[in-house]
């Protein structure tokens, strides 16, 4: 069985990236809320948004990727497994713990989930950012994609603050 290695992403490896963020974007569409629906140039934004991160100490790009051995007379391919987006961030002066690790992004393709790969990237995440100084790791989620749910629950995550929305005409 081939090895799954997570390094940090390299400018070359963000198309690979953003293809695997498509998948996320369409697993949230499909809940029909207005809400997920990305923006026509919402693709375009993102792939700037994760050229940026790669350029900041505080953040931190981390993919998962899979060796396929050749076939004889075949070049070898890696192949993307998923990735994490967090950065080194810090909640208002008012509170003790200041300094939090933030998990923006993990994305695991759905072949590849309850293998093992997003806790990878976690605990990848959890040993940057507590070499960092961040005792805490923060992560969002929507609490009605179960298997998001059973994924952070069962490393230990717990609800602290709930994000609610409605429309501005009730």
């Amino acid at each position: 069985m081939p090895t799954t290695i997570v390094r940090r992403a390299a400018p070359a490896d963000l198309p690979a990236l953003v293809e695997r963020w498509r998948g996320l974007v369409a697993h949230h569409a499909r809940h029909g809320d207005p809400l997920w629906q990305p923006a026509p140039h919402a693709e375009e934004t993102y792939l700037a948004f994760l050229r940026h991160q790669l350029t900041l100490r505080r953040s931190l790009v981390l993919l998962a990727e899979t060796k396929i051995r050749p076939a004889p007379g075949r070049p070898g391919r890696a192949e993307v497994e998923g990735y994490l987006v967090g950065a080194l961030g810090q909640r208002a002066p008012v509170w003790a713990v200041r300094e939090l690790g933030m998990v923006f992004d993990l994305v695991v393709r759905p072949e590849t989930r309850r293998a093992g790969v997003g806790t990878q990237l976690l605990d990848a995440a959890a040993d940057f950012f507590r070499s960092h100084g961040a005792e805490y790791v923060q992560v969002n989620y929507a609490q009605d994609n179960e298997e998001a749910v059973g994924f952070w629950t069962s490393r230990g995550f717990r609800p602290l603050l709930v994000e609610a929305y409605r429309s501005s005409t009730p």
